[in-house]
């Protein structure tokens, strides 16, 4: 069995037991893709997606005005414990598997190493797999 399908076995086991998967390749950007997977994800299980809001209204000669949200740039820690904070409020977690990490960027696994971890008392809720 290689390493791919053992990746693919992975997910759907962590799928089954109600596991959000996040599945990418060490690709240049893996990182920025994983960050915005995460993100989708959360918008997902939150409130969903910032929309317009309107900044100002008039009544007489009717004028209505709105603002679209600025844009989101993916923080990595702070996207990352939004989504494990949704997430373990729904007593799951969340698997991010990595395929191809010997060609990684090392910038980019630093990164990925410096992931937000789970106080000693709780449960993780962030697992990794990774295959070279």
């Amino acid at each position: 069995m290689g390493k791919t399908v053992m990746l693919g076995t992975a997910h759907d086991t962590s799928r089954e037991h109600g596991w959000a998967v996040i599945s990418e390749t060490a690709t240049d950007g893996f990182m920025g893709r994983i960050g915005e997977s995460m993100r989708q994800l959360a918008e997902e299980l939150g409130d969903g997606p910032q929309r317009r809001r309107i900044t100002s209204v008039s009544a007489a000669g009717f004028s209505l005005t709105t603002q679209l949200p600025p844009e989101r740039q993916v923080a990595w820690r702070s996207i990352a414990v939004e989504l494990l904070t949704l997430l373990q409020a729904r007593s799951t977690g969340l698997v991010i598997t990595v395929d191809e990490i010997h060609a990684a960027d090392r910038a980019e696994l630093a990164q990925l190493a410096a992931a937000p971890s789970p106080a000693d008392d709780e449960e993780p809720t962030l697992s990794f797999r990774l295959c070279g």
